[in-house]
């Protein structure tokens, strides 16, 4: 019994305080929630974000079925060509140019070269690469009184010697007549060996005579035992340079431009670059040459006239054919060496007249 009345006192209880329990959870749901201070808002926990909308899932594309590609025709198969046996056919060569005809002899000198009216070209000669005729001084011979700068020395009576400028030589002329000294004569001792630049006429009894010179002697290794100190003479068997060098010292050229000259001129034929031309000179074998030259000279012959493919290249005219005589071996020695040389001298024609203008003894034009 008392166990009853204790259960129904405990299950009334519990009715009693579920009854009242709903009521007050609507009078506390419907009341207004307090303000919670600052420091309880910073420390609050912020509220998750909400999470966004899933996609929905689009259908699959609907696969296209793909048609398959019409085969291309094949192409019918070439034929087997023939094999070609015959040669290439041969390349035609080009036709040579027709080769330069050489110009006729001369008959007559073009305008600029002032010679005498009597004077007449003869036969031309070939001697290496040049042409030469001589000239013909024509009736009655002429007679002078000029002596040679070889013949003048020789005899004692005409001294050469060093100048205190580069460039000249002193002539002392103590003879009575005057003395012809002709571009491209070798002058041999001194301090180096120089070559004449220039015709001219010494009148006699004359001291000082400034003579223009250039060096063609790149190194002097020892003194000239031929000559006096300070001195000059003249060899017969070295009589003149060669042609090209000749019109080059004669045209004005530096002494450089002569001395690399000589150098070439030296190495061409065996001898030292730096030594004298005299030593080119020397090793030169012109006999064959001379000899051509020997047979063009005339009875009448007072100069020659020299040319090669591009022109004249030379002059030579005397007064006399005695005053030509003198000078004939040196001249013909001087073209000989030349001979066989393409390379034309200074490049443009210089002209070296010796004597007053009514009594010209030489005239001397070098390209």
């Amino acid at each position: 019994m008392a166990d009853d009345s204790v259960r129904k006192f405990f299950l009334g209880f519990a009715v009693a305080i579920g009854v009242g329990a709903v009521p007050l959870a609507a009078v506390i749901a419907s009341r207004p929630a307090a303000p919670q201070p600052e420091i309880a808002q910073a420390f609050a926990p912020a509220k998750p974000a909400p999470a966004a909308p899933k996609a929905e899932p689009q259908p699959a594309p609907t696969p296209q079925p793909s048609r398959p590609r019409p085969a291309e025709p094949e192409a019918p198969p070439t034929p087997p060509q023939p094999l070609d046996l015959a040669p290439p056919p041969l390349a035609r060569p080009e036709p040579a140019p027709p080769p330069k005809q050489p110009e006729p002899p001369l008959t007559e000198l073009p305008a600029g070269y002032r010679l005498p009216a009597a004077v007449v070209l003869g036969p031309e000669i070939h001697v290496g690469k040049l042409r030469v005729q001589p000239l013909r001084g024509g009736s009655p011979p002429v007679t002078s009184n000029v002596v040679s700068l070889r013949q003048a020395m020789a005899e004692g009576k005409c001294r050469v010697s060093e100048h205190p400028r580069d460039g000249f030589v002193r002539v002392h002329n103590e003879g009575d007549r005057p003395v012809l000294c002709v571009a491209g004569e070798l002058l041999l001792g001194g301090r180096k060996d120089r070559v004449i630049c220039a015709g001219e006429v010494i009148p006699p009894r004359t001291v000082d005579y400034n003579l223009p010179v250039q060096p063609v002697e790149g190194e002097r290794k020892t003194e000239d035992p031929g000559a006096k100190a300070g001195e000059f003479r003249m060899d017969d068997k070295l009589p003149m340079v060669d042609l090209r060098t000749r019109a080059l010292a004669a045209g004005g050229a530096r002494a450089t431009s002569v001395l690399a000259r000589v150098a070439a001129f030296n190495r061409r034929l065996g001898a030292a670059e730096s030594a004298s031309i005299r030593a080119g000179i020397a090793a030169a074998d012109t006999r064959d040459h001379m000899a051509l030259l020997r047979a063009a000279a005339h009875p009448e012959t007072v100069g020659f006239v020299v040319r090669d493919a591009d022109g004249i290249v030379a002059v030579d005219w005397f007064c006399s054919r005695e005053l030509f005589a003198r000078y004939a071996p040196a001249l013909m020695a001087s073209y000989a060496l030349a001979a066989d040389e393409t390379a034309a001298g200074a490049g443009r024609v210089t002209a070296c007249e010796a004597g007053a203008e009514t009594e010209r003894c030489h005239v001397s034009y070098t390209r």
